[in-house]
């Protein structure tokens, strides 16, 4: 399986804020890089109508939830090549 690589516009911070509470082992883990992608997927994916089919039901807000943290963990794992 074939991995796109994405860029990511302006500047990244040093040290982004682990603002979805992931735990503190798995955040050092991931390189700055990954941390940011995680918070960009993260903050992306805040509004499902945007993702979701437009036939589809919404889901509750913690299936959401749950699945914006998968999403970004993964995009995470992939930009520090863990996938």
């Amino acid at each position: 399986m074939a991995i796109e690589t994405i860029s990511l516009p302006g500047r990244m911070p040093a040290e982004p804020k682990n603002i979805a509470a992931v735990p503190k082992k798995q955040w050092q883990k991931w390189s700055p890089a990954a941390r940011a992608v995680f918070n960009a997927v993260f903050r992306a994916t805040s509004d499902q109508s945007l993702i979701k089919h437009p036939k589809a039901p919404f889901l509750s807000a913690a299936q959401w939830m749950t699945i914006r943290w998968n999403m970004a963990w993964l995009a995470a794992d992939a930009s520090d090549g863990r996938l």
